[in-house]
Formats: structure tokens, C-alpha cells, sequence
């Protein structure tokens, strides 16, 4: 059994005391294989996102939590990068303090047939976007699969 490690077994040879396995990515697949029990809470970072040109860069890489802060209508939720396969994605969309505006996304965001939501208009109203990046989904190029939870 493999375990996928970032960095690969150098990461594991110089972090760990795995050295002088020959395989440091099965030994620390073993290590795991009964499941990991976390000491306390595991909480990703959130990354804000932000508004250049009426686009809204989405990346993957960044991380899986997303916050938007509405200051202007007509910008486009973009296509998000660097998605794998299964990777969740949320996406906290909150009005200003004017509150009314609109956004919206690119072809990679789907909704199903209900389509895109109608966003919560209050100020400070908070709409939430969750969704799994499939593969599979838009035709074989990729989409994120999403629900929304709105009017917080």
C-alpha cells in the first residue's frame, strides 16, 4: 500500500525515522492503515478571495475554503485551478454593508437543473457555496458539483 505524501519519500527520510526504510511512503501508508484519531479539531485555513478586472480567481492550491466580500455587482466566480478529482471547495459569499449584490460563475460551477442561486440581498447577509470538484462531470472536463446554503 502506498500513502501519498507531500514531498515524497525525501520529505519522509528528512522528517522522520524512516530513513533507512527502503520504501518511506508504504511504511507510513502501515503507519495509518487503522485510521488516524486527531487529538483535537482540524479546521482549514480560510483564503479570501478577491476581485481584479470583474473576475474572481479561484485556486485550488490555496486551499478548500473560500470568502468573498460582495463590494460591486457583475463580477464572475472563475473557473476555479488546480482542482483534483474529489477535492471539496466552499466558497462564503457575504454582502457589504450596502448589501443587493450580484456575482456570476463560471461554466466549471454547476448547479444542476435548479441552476445558479439567487443570492441573500441584506447587508452582511452570508451565502454559502459547497461543493467535490468531479472529473467527470461537464461533459468530461471537470466541474464543481455544488449546493447552496443561503441567507445567513
Amino acid at each position: 500500500m502506498t500513502f501519498p505524501v507531500p514531498g515524497g519519500a525525501e520529505f519522509l527520510r528528512s522528517r522522520s525515522n524512516l530513513a533507512d526504510v527502503a520504501d518511506p511512503q508504504e511504511a507510513a501508508g502501515n503507519l495509518f492503515a487503522d485510521g488516524v484519531t486527531y487529538p483535537a479539531y482540524v479546521a482549514p485555513a480560510v483564503v479570501t478571495l478577491t476581485e481584479s478586472g470583474g473576475s474572481v480567481a479561484v485556486d485550488a492550491a490555496d486551499g478548500n475554503v473560500f470568502r468573498l466580500v460582495l463590494t460591486a455587482s457583475g463580477w464572475t466566480l472563475s473557473n476555479p485551478t488546480g482542482m483534483t478529482d474529489g477535492q471539496p471547495v466552499r466558497v462564503r459569499l457575504i454582502q457589504d454593508g450596502t448589501g443587493g449584490r450580484t456575482i456570476s460563475y463560471g461554466s466549471a460551477w454547476d448547479f444542476g437543473a435548479a441552476g445558479a442561486p439567487t443570492l441573500s440581498t441584506g447587508a452582511g447577509k452570508v451565502d454559502y457555496l459547497a461543493g467535490e470538484w468531479s472529473a467527470d462531470a461537464n461533459g468530461g472536463t471537470g466541474a464543481v458539483v455544488v449546493s447552496a446554503a443561503l441567507g445567513y
